[in-house]
């Protein structure tokens, strides 16, 4: 008798541990706020992208904030890959100094207010159901999210999230 062992359907998230996330001092040069990587253990083992969370902090000016998920046939350079933690098997490097190639998959727009302080007016936390698309991060790929202004000198913090399933 044959036994076959699936790895169990997994929500991750990131972060993984209690608290804000939030990447500071974004500009209109596309600032890299993460790269996540599949190199899980398990070959069959992809990541399903469902949502992307992030909202907008203290902003020096009005400006449009563009936030975009580029897939993963790029690659990061530079900075350290660490494991994300909890039951995620991805890894995450925060630090990286660059990333080349990839497609642009999802583009989402906030936009922050600096006469309402640390929260726009009437806008919610921002998500994108992202499964429609078939976003899957298969092992040995990458996925980068990267947000800037569209206002030249304004900067603005992101609190971002994002959650997925890990499925093999």
């Amino acid at each position: 008798m044959t036994t076959i062992l699936q790895y169990p359907d997994t929500p991750c998230s990131y972060p993984s541990a209690l608290g804000a996330n939030v990447t500071t001092a974004i500009g209109n040069t596309p600032k890299i706020l993460a790269v996540f990587r599949n190199e899980a253990p398990i070959d069959s083992l992809r990541a399903i992208l469902h949502r992307i969370d992030f909202a907008p902090i203290t902003p020096s000016a009005d400006t449009l904030i563009t936030i975009q998920l580029v897939d993963g046939n790029g690659t990061a350079t530079g900075g350290t890959w660490v494991p994300i933690g909890g039951p995620s098997l991805l890894d995450i490097n925060k630090t990286m100094t660059g990333y080349t190639g990839g497609t642009v998959a999802i583009t989402m727009y906030a936009y922050g207010s600096s006469s309402h302080g640390n929260n726009p007016p009437s806008a919610p936390l921002l998500d994108m159901q992202t499964d429609n698309f078939g976003l899957s991060l298969y092992k040995g790929k990458q996925f980068a999210l990267i947000a800037s202004t569209q206002t030249v000198g304004a900067t603005v913090s992101l609190a971002w999230a994002v959650n997925w399933l890990e499925r093999d």
